[in-house]
């Protein structure tokens, strides 16, 4: 079974969805939502923080997104290999 068999079922047991095409819809929406591995959005974490910023006028927000996020794990897992052995790729 596949990732996307196994999205497939999830959507369907969920959804309660009877229409086939909705659900293969719904897959390849959130498909190309995500990422994999995950990753933070750089430009959609900036953008964020420039709306907080707005909203709360006088509030100094450092809008350098390198500041927030730190993938250094993310990025040393990718090395040893953990994302290619989940994702069944050598």
């Amino acid at each position: 079974m596949t990732n996307k068999e196994k999205a497939l079922a999830i959507y369907n047991q969920r959804m309660k969805q009877k229409n086939p095409a909705v659900v293969e819809e719904t897959y390849q929406y959130f498909a190309a939502t995500f990422s994999f591995p995950p990753r933070v959005s750089h430009e959609g974490m900036r953008v964020a923080m420039e709306m907080i910023a707005q909203r709360t006028p006088g509030t100094k927000l450092d809008t350098n997104v390198d500041k927030y996020v730190d993938e250094r794990l993310l990025d040393e897992l990718a090395r040893e290999g953990l994302f290619r052995k989940i994702s069944g790729k050598s």
